[in-house]
């Protein structure tokens, strides 16, 4: 029987589990609401869960001065995300069998982790033969050897990844391991569902935009990007997907389309989670959304099983906005370099986006006050709310 698999990989520093009760990303939450366990609705002869945390996880706090290094390089530059790839396609090639569809999920660079799994999937398939004919092992090591060979052969040293030579090492490794490929084999990825995709902190002073990996899979059945209108950190620069030319199936017979990319209020954590319980109406927001497709929205057969009792929501337009900008109060506050996103003048705005911008007051992180991104000065329907704000001022001066 076909089965689903779901690989969840979290934001930087984010691993569920460890973090107190309160503070969840939203990865994590829909993780452990598909997981199969004892306490779960899920049947694991019909649908896995993987979970991989976030690059830089914290250390344990008994571990040597080495661990945490380690941690704060990853999380700075984003060093340690071919590990994340590779993890992630070894935990699919090991429970993977011919029918079943692979969901990919990701939050921040665990977002961008499962972009790139998505592209290694498409160029190399999954390996079902090993070197001398016989069926690929699934020994753990063994394995991770061939993993690391598609990552790093095939997909970082075929750069630029769309060219010649990645297909041409694609083509060398899915002929050494008799990968299979494509929508038919129903080895590439059934659905992938991201919350506000972003590379590397700090990756921009160093790495050209050309090196970050914008390719869009065009064997995905479904592709859903949530993103963020008011992130205000330079360095938490997002990462577009697709473009102009990205393929779209041109009928889908009445089925949803195969590629969409929607703007929601709040930052960064406010479209990904991780805030505390009583100031996640906005990433609830989000999370009900996604999780509202997966079970209602795609086709029957691709529905995702989703444990309700395990997953409370309540979202709301009003709720509280962050500010990541300033880190810490006082003379130890560190501040972020500040960007404005650029929001496209014909980008999807969620519903909510609008709602919140015909309030007189919500919540803006430190005070109250009406809801006016510079982000969306410029976009077509959002526009006349700008408006609205000027008029008002313009007859209470007088």
């Amino acid at each position: 029987m076909p089965k689903n698999i779901l690989v969840f990989a979290d934001g930087t520093g984010n691993e569920g589990g460890l973090l107190p009760d309160e503070s969840r990303t939203n990865v994590y939450k829909l993780y452990r609401a598909t997981r199969t366990g004892p306490d779960s609705i899920v049947d694991p002869k019909k649908q896995l869960a993987l979970y991989v945390p976030g690059i830089g996880t914290p250390a344990p706090r008994h571990d040597n001065g080495w661990n945490r290094l380690k941690e704060t390089v990853q999380q700075t530059f984003g060093f340690g995300l071919t590990t994340k790839i590779v993890g992630c396609y070894v935990a699919i090639v090991g429970v993977w069998e011919p029918g079943d569809r692979i969901y990919l999920f990701g939050f921040s660079r665990g977002a961008y982790t499962v972009r790139c799994l998505a592209h290694v999937l498409e160029l190399c398939g999954i390996p079902r033969k090993g070197q001398n004919g016989a069926s690929i092992s699934l020994e753990p090591k063994s394995l991770r050897r061939v993993a690391k060979e598609a990552v790093s052969s095939a997909y970082w040293l075929g750069m630029p990844r769309d060219g010649d030579e990645a297909h041409k090492r694609a083509a060398q490794f899915r002929s050494t391991y008799k990968s299979e490929v494509g929508r038919p084999a129903g080895a590439s990825a059934y659905f992938i569902g991201i919350w506000d995709a972003v590379a590397a902190i700090g990756w921009q002073r160093f790495f050209p935009d050309w090196a970050y990996d914008r390719h869009f899979t065009t064997d995905v059945q479904y592709a859903r990007h949530l993103q963020s209108i008011d992130e205000g950190r330079k360095d938490f620069k997002r990462v577009p997907w697709g473009g102009s030319g990205t393929v779209k199936w041109p009928d889908r017979q009445g089925e949803p389309e195969q590629f969409d990319q929607i703007w929601f209020a709040g930052n960064h954590a406010d479209i990904g989670g991780s805030y505390p319980e009583n100031e996640s109406r906005l990433s609830d927001i989000t999370l009900d959304w996604m999780v509202e497709f997966i079970t209602e929205k795609i086709p029957e057969a691709g529905r995702v099983i989703v444990d309700k009792n395990l997953l409370r929501l309540y979202p709301s337009a009003d709720g509280m906005m962050h500010d990541e900008c300033m880190v810490g109060m006082g003379g130890t506050a560190f501040h972020w370099s500040k960007a404005v996103r650029d929001v496209p003048e014909t980008a999807q705005l969620h519903e909510t986006v609008y709602q919140r911008l015909a309030m007189s007051s919500v919540r803006n992180f430190t005070s109250f006050g009406p809801y006016r991104p510079v982000a969306l000065r410029n976009h077509l329907k959002a526009k006349a709310f700008f408006e609205t704000v000027s008029t008002e001022k313009d007859l209470t001066a007088r």
